[in-house]
């Protein structure tokens, strides 16, 4: 298939190079596309539609899962009419290499404002965070294993494991639960608008949720509460089928003919806020299992090791708890900026639709502050209790060398005891009167009662010397 790009443009968009010619084939057939047609009367919607069947001149949009070379094609060739910035979208969209490894490094440069203000897409980053169905410990090996036998697209050092710390109980009885798969994601809105013309069509692409394959264990499917509303696993197997679930419900949307791009992503955004408090509520869970050992530790060899395993999983959380502010901060902004400024201008933009978005932004933005600020309060909580946790340590190691302390001045008082009796003893050769029963056996006990008084007086002065010292 004729790839979009020409020759001079594969370095300029190499993340949408490599999925053209590499990665994308595991995403052949498995597209899944749902279309929304906005009408004066209302917005319509449709389930599972095929390529080429809308055939409108209505705006619309359409929400592609796990979108395939064929699909992309067939969008290039028919609907995208800004193609500079629909490129610049899909290379966004299908970054898929973190820059925080040690090897293979590719770091994504990181957009001024003045740039992203210009664009016509708007991307966001976030995690998944799945929980499995029974306990185990798991390691990056297999989970990057089970992630590449289900065949995703996505570069295997996307996905890692997230091994909760165990609560341990007043009884002595351990609370298992179950580890976390946790995936870095991306999902994207593009719309066709220009600063002097309204938008006609919008593109936004989300991945599918991974699965795992191989593994002794399956994944659940958690429940979802977006916007004060309940939406069950029959929503959240696909996000895309959330997503729509999501618009169809909300007020803004299908009260407006033809809503501005940002009411139309306003459930997207809703949707990432909820996948980042999903991953705190487990980071606030074990915490709350970490200080719960803190306050009722013992100070056993079991509790040391339960320490040195929640230190290890808390370094886990804190290496990564600073990029996911940034990834925050990052959806923040753009929702104080109402998505990108080109959606919505003095030019493509009635009244109405000004309104709409002015105050869809501003619940965005409230909600998102209020998101960043749990997520900071996460950090400096996580940082605190790493910080209880050194000291608790440094406090059991005082203690186990104050009681070798204790046990070193014993041993020195019985040497300090026995050794002018063995001295003495090889001075005086113990033969003859100095034998056991001797006439000058007497003497020579006499002779070492006061050496022993003497070297036990200069141990204990010299133990205690500082105390003795002061004032």
């Amino acid at each position: 298939m004729k790839h979009i790009l020409t020759p001079q443009e594969h370095e300029h968009y190499p993340n949408l190079h490599k999925f053209w010619t590499r990665t994308g084939a595991s995403c052949n057939g498995k597209t899944r596309i749902h279309h929304v047609e906005f009408h004066p009367d209302g917005p319509r919607y449709t389930r599972n539609i095929q390529l080429g069947d809308p055939d409108t001149d209505a705006t619309q949009v359409f929400i592609i899962e796990q979108a395939d070379i064929a699909t992309l094609r067939y969008f290039w060739d028919s609907y995208v009419t800004e193609k500079h910035s629909f490129l610049q979208c899909l290379d966004d969209f299908f970054h898929d290499h973190p820059s925080f490894n040690f090897t293979d490094i590719r770091p994504k440069i990181l957009q001024t404002p003045s740039v992203l203000a210009k664009q016509n897409h708007l991307t966001f980053n976030y995690v998944l965070a799945r929980q499995f169905d029974k306990p185990l410990r798991l390691d990056y090996g297999m989970i990057q294993t089970a992630a590449k036998d289900f065949g995703t697209w996505r570069d295997d050092r996307d996905f890692g494991p997230m091994n909760p710390v165990q609560r341990r109980e007043l009884g002595g009885e351990q609370t298992a639960f179950p580890p976390l798969a946790l995936t870095r994601t991306s999902a994207t809105a593009w719309f066709d608008s220009r600063h002097d013309r309204p938008w006609r069509t919008g593109l936004i692409f989300l991945d599918r949720h991974p699965e795992f394959w191989g593994l002794p264990c399956q994944l659940q499917v958690p429940f979802a509460i977006i916007n004060g509303r309940y939406y069950g696993t029959i929503h959240t197997r696909s996000p895309a089928d959330l997503l729509l679930a999501c618009m169809q419900q909300n007020g803004t949307l299908n009260a407006t003919a033809v809503p501005p791009p940002l009411v139309v992503v306003e459930d997207l955004y809703r949707l990432v806020t909820h996948e980042w408090a999903h991953l705190a509520a487990y980071f606030t869970r074990d915490l709350n299992a970490i200080e719960w050992a803190l306050q009722r530790g013992g100070g056993d060899k079991g509790d040391v090791e339960h320490l040195r395993r929640a230190m290890r999983d808390l370094f886990f959380a804190r290496r990564r708890m600073a990029h996911y502010c940034a990834l925050i901060q990052h959806t923040a902004h753009s929702a104080a900026i109402q998505g990108r400024p080109v959606w919505c201008t003095a030019l493509n933009a009635t009244e109405a639709q000004w309104h709409a978005t002015g105050a869809t932004a501003a619940d965005l933005q409230r909600d998102l502050a209020a998101l960043e600020h749990v997520m900071t309060q996460m950090h400096l909580r996580l940082q605190s209790t790493m910080t209880h946790i050194t000291a608790e340590t440094t406090v059991m190691e005082a203690d186990r060398a104050r009681v070798q302390n204790k046990i070193l001045l014993l041993l020195a008082v019985i040497g300090t005891i026995f050794l002018p009796v063995s001295s003495l003893a090889a001075v005086f050769s113990m033969g003859g009167d100095w034998a056991a029963g001797g006439s000058n056996f007497g003497w020579f006990w006499a002779i070492c009662g006061p050496v022993e008084v003497v070297l036990l007086g200069l141990l204990l002065g010299v133990s205690y010397w500082d105390i003795i010292s002061s004032p």
